[in-house]
C-alpha cells in the first residue's frame, strides 16, 4: 500500500493506503506539506514494524529501502 493523496475537512493532505489517517496541510504550504507527508510515511513504517506484509510501492529500490529501516528498526 502506498502513501496516497486525501482530504479531510477541505483540506489536501496524506494517509497510508486507504484507511489511515489523514494527515491535512493548508494548500500553498510546502513545508506543512512535507510533514504532512512525513507523518503518512511514519504511519506506513510503523504498520510494517507491527508485521503488516503488503506491499508498499512497486519499485524495487523503495522496497529494499523499506526492507533496511524495518531491519534496523528490529535490531533496536
Amino acid at each position: 500500500m502506498p502513501v496516497e493523496r486525501c482530504s479531510e475537512g477541505g483540506k489536501p493532505g496524506f494517509r497510508f493506503g486507504s484507511s489511515g489517517k489523514c494527515y491535512t496541510y493548508t494548500e500553498g504550504d510546502t513545508p506543512g506539506m512535507r510533514r504532512a507527508r512525513e507523518k503518512a510515511r511514519t504511519q506506513e513504517r510503523a504498520a510494517y514494524a507491527s508485521g503488516f506484509t503488503g506491499k508498499s510501492y512497486g519499485d524495487t529500490e523503495y522496497d529494499f529501502l523499506n526492507e533496511i529501516l524495518l531491519a534496523e528498526e528490529v535490531s533496536c
